[in-house]
């Protein structure tokens, strides 16, 4: 059994106070169905306000068909443009230092648009003071990161039919620089990039932030370039801070490779078409693993060795039983302190697909529960959560407060012409969102279109963070050519919350890895959350970590925070519910 969470050390604490606001349905309420017939009351509504509060600049996309595809097809008649429609990404983060959440939207026809909160919920675009709006390159995956640990967020932009990505460095005056061909991110091999996610994690405990990146590769994109297009990046640290050097070969993490592991052997061919990644300590051992999603099957899972190197072990772990991963959600889903895993796929709905029958390798999404072993089972059929039509982007949260946590889901695909799956029958064109709040007996109900949730446009990108500081999670949608949602919750159950942001010093300014595991009362089950284990595909959540504390309690018994490069631990006790505090890593 590998050694679970770990290490000792002392801590800092400032608080911030936040004020919780909420009305509407009672808990006894939501368990009732409604008098006049109509559906059932549900523990949480939501309500779209991208138009009233600013982020409703609906990214350009020119409507695009063969032979104007960004890039084409190889099968015979086909007039859907791939690439392009798996856009529209959505990344929150604080950028000016103000200590409030912002919004980057990338966008594949026009600059990326970055909206200033304002601190009620409502925001500013500000994408041209920022210096972003002179870069008309076609942005999709973003990521915000302190990659050089001088305490502000830098963003890291993937890009679809450009020749490079852009790494821009913040200025520290709400301005950036674009620097990323020095600093070695532009991963330019004189082929069309078509990138996808980023995410950020410490693959090797220096203190300073890693980054990976996924690519769906066109078929007629593939060039001589490297046999897989996601790289692992490592960062130089106090040599050169902020620049990176791709390690993906030397590290063992080559995607679409045969790796014989020490159980079996993942058979993979080249190339791979990979979605999103994650870098997170999924087996408790202190270094930070990979796992990567990608479609036609060619998901993979490798176990970080702690000397620059990783062992491929996604057959000895079932992860990858998914006919078509795409989005990725980690966290605790059943309470045991492990990580679970969620991923998205594509689900059949119909029985006749054009005429004809449907493809039954659409196998649904996948919920691994994590054993603790490195081994996982899946649990989605029992959870309830498998059809999610053309799934993308996934995230974990705490919708209602009442310490479980829910999974929410963006779905849908809008291809031209004749495709065999969206032809005819149109299945997977206008399909409701997902929402699905936990039971608390390993089951879930979807209550998306009851709790307010009633778009059904194709969206991709999907992020969650409390914009307005109400202590309820809000969720971010992204339609790509259509305006963004934002759904403002509005949780009506009075359940009290508390939301913990973490800061590096030895580790990562970001603290990114850092577990935090907050007992909600004497005697209970913790809690356990990772910063930065948060809805991965094209972008990412808040990454103050948010806990549900159930119906009211005085105090929070303890808060333990364990830091990823040094290991040291924190234990702050007796924490007020309702605010926000701020736990920094200690120097010794």
């Amino acid at each position: 059994m590998l050694t679970p969470w770990r290490k000792a050390g002392c801590l800092l604490l400032a608080l911030a106070l936040l004020s919780a606001t909420g009305c509407g349905d009672t808990a006894t309420d939501r368990a009732e169905s409604a008098g006049d017939g109509g559906p059932p009351l549900t523990p949480v509504s939501f309500t779209d306000v991208a138009a009233e509060s600013g982020p409703n600049t609906a990214p350009r996309a020119v409507k695009r068909i063969a032979p104007r595809c960004l890039f084409q097809r190889v099968s015979a008649g086909a007039t859907a443009c791939e690439a392009e429609r798996i856009t529209g990404g959505v990344a929150v983060g604080d950028f000016d230092g103000d200590g409030i959440d912002d919004l980057l939207l990338t966008n594949i026809d026009g600059p990326p648009r970055l909206y200033r909160n304002n601190g009620d919920g409502t925001f500013d675009d500000v994408t041209q003071q920022a210096g972003l709006g002179e870069f008309l390159f076609r942005s999709n995956g973003a990521a915000w990161a302190d990659i050089d640990n001088d305490g502000d967020q830098d963003l890291m932009l993937t890009t679809i039919a450009s020749d490079r990505y852009y790494l821009f460095i913040n200025n520290g005056d709400g301005t950036f620089t674009e620097d990323a061909i020095a600093r070695g991110a532009a991963l330019d091999y004189g082929t069309l990039r078509s990138g996808t996610s980023v995410t950020f994690g410490d693959i090797d405990n220096d203190g300073w932030l890693d980054m990976h990146l996924t690519e769906w590769i066109p078929r007629r994109a593939q060039g001589t370039d490297p046999v897989s297009h996601a790289r692992l990046l490592r960062n130089q640290g106090p040599e050169a801070p902020g620049t990176f050097v791709d390690v993906t070969d030397s590290a063992g993490v080559t995607l679409g490779l045969t790796v014989v592991d020490a159980v079996g052997t993942s058979q993979f061919s080249p190339p791979v078409y990979s979605f999103a990644s994650a870098i997170t300590d999924l087996d408790g051992d202190g270094w930070a693993d990979l796992i990567v999603t990608a479609d036609y099957g060619a998901t993979q899972l490798f176990w970080n060795n702690g000397d620059g190197t990783f062992t491929e072990g996604t057959t000895s772990s079932i992860i990858g039983s998914e006919s078509n991963a795409m989005g990725l959600a980690i966290g605790d889903i059943n309470g045991d302190s492990l990580p679970d895993v969620f991923i998205t796929s594509i689900s059949n709905v119909a029985t006749s697909c054009d005429g004809r029958p449907c493809d039954a390798t659409m196998t649904g999404n996948r919920l691994y529960i994590n054993n603790g072993d490195r081994t996982f089972f899946a649990d989605n059929e029992r959870a309830g959560v498998t059809t999610g039509y053309w799934g993308w982007g996934a995230a974990m949260l705490d919708i209602d407060n009442d310490g479980l946590m829910d999974l929410a889901m963006a779905n849908g695909v809008d291809f031209d012409g004749n495709d065999e799956y969206l032809a005819g029958t149109g299945q997977f064109r206008l399909n409701p969102k997902r929402l699905w709040h936990n039971n608390g007996d390993g089951t879930f109900t979807e209550i998306g279109r009851e709790a307010g949730i009633d778009v059904l446009d194709p969206a991709t990108g999907l992020a969650t963070a409390d914009l307005n500081g109400n202590g309820h999670l809000d969720i971010i949608m992204i339609h790509p050519g259509r305006m963004p949602s934002l759904w403002r919750n509005s949780a009506t159950s009075g359940n009290d919350w508390l939301r913990v942001k973490v800061v590096g010093t030895g580790s990562n300014r970001d603290a990114i890895g850092a577990v935090v595991a907050l007992t909600p009362s004497a005697g209970a089950s913790p809690q356990t959350r990772i910063v930065g284990a948060n809805s991965f595909f094209l972008g990412h959540g808040e990454r103050t970590l948010h806990y549900g504390l159930g119906p009211s309690s005085p105090k929070v018994a303890d808060i333990t925070v364990t830091f990823p490069a040094t290991g040291r631990v924190i234990t702050v006790r007796d924490v007020a519910p309702n605010q926000t505090i701020t736990i920094t890593e200690p120097e010794t």
